[in-house]
C-alpha cells in the first residue's frame, strides 16, 4: 500500500524537466476525471509499477490546491521512493527454526553454513563461491529485518504540466506510467528499469507544517 502525502504547492523539479509555456498547454475533453479520480487513478496505475521484488514506496503528490494558483499553474510533481518487498527466504535459507532470532543466532547459523561453501576451502569451486554470496546476502537481509534497518532503494520524480488543469495533468503521468508497463508486458525486458534510472533525482524535503497534508 502506498504512503501518500499531498503538498499543497507545487515544487517542480529542479533539473530535467522543461516548463510549458502558457500558450501551449493543451485541454483533453476525453479525460473526464475529477481531481479526486484523476489522482486516484494514477495512484493505483503508480503502485502497480515493479520490478521483481522492487515496489513504489513513498509518494509525495506536489500541485497547487488553491484555485487560483492551480489556474496560472497547473503542473503536476510526483516524487516516490521505491523499496524491496519482503523476502524472508532467509529463514529457511540459514535454517532458522525460530521466527524472532537473535543477531547470535543469525551469526551462528551462516557460520555453520557457510562452513560448506567458503571460498577459503573451496577456493576454486564457482557453485560454492555462487552459495557462499547467496548465504551472506540472506545473512544480511535476516539482520536487517531483525534490526528494521530495510533501506528505500532509490529515489524518483516524475511531473507534467502540458495540460490546462491539476486533474489533466494527474491524468497525462496516468497514461505516461501505463504506457511503460504495456511495454514491459509486450515484450520488452528492463524498460522499467531503464525508465526509473531516468526518473532519478534526490528527494528534497516534504514541506513542513500548514503546506503539507497527509492522506
Amino acid at each position: 500500500m502506498l504512503n501518500v502525502t499531498n503538498e499543497n504547492t507545487l515544487r517542480w523539479p529542479a533539473l530535467g524537466w522543461e516548463r510549458t509555456r502558457i500558450q501551449d498547454r493543451k485541454k483533453n475533453a476525453a479525460w473526464k476525471k475529477s481531481l479526486k479520480d484523476a489522482k486516484d487513478s494514477f495512484l493505483a496505475e503508480l503502485g502497480r509499477m515493479a520490478i521483481g521484488d522492487i515496489a513504489i514506496g513513498d509518494v509525495v503528490l506536489s500541485y497547487n490546491q488553491d484555485s487560483d494558483e492551480a489556474r496560472r499553474d497547473p503542473g503536476v510533481a510526483v516524487y516516490f521512493s521505491k523499496y524491496r518487498k519482503p523476502d524472508y527466504s532467509w529463514i529457511d535459507a540459514l535454517g532458522l527454526d525460530t521466527p524472532v532470532p537473535t543477531l547470535a543466532q543469525i551469526n551462528d547459523a551462516f557460520q555453520e553454513k557457510a562452513l560448506l561453501c567458503h571460498p577459503d576451502r573451496y577456493p576454486d569451486d564457482p557453485a560454492k563461491a555462487e552459495m557462499f554470496k547467496r548465504l551472506t546476502n540472506h545473512r544480511q537481509h535476516a539482520k536487517d529485518w531483525i534490526k528494521g534497518t530495510q533501506q528505500k532503494q532509490h529515489e524518483y520524480h516524475i511531473a507534467a504540466d502540458r495540460y490546462e488543469e491539476v486533474r489533466l495533468n494527474f491524468m497525462a503521468l496516468r497514461a505516461a506510467v501505463a504506457a511503460f508497463r504495456t511495454i514491459e508486458r509486450v515484450g520488452v525486458p528492463g524498460i522499467l528499469e531503464h525508465t526509473l534510472a531516468g526518473f532519478k533525482t534526490a528527494l528534497p524535503a516534504h514541506v513542513e507544517g500548514g503546506d503539507a497534508a497527509t492522506t
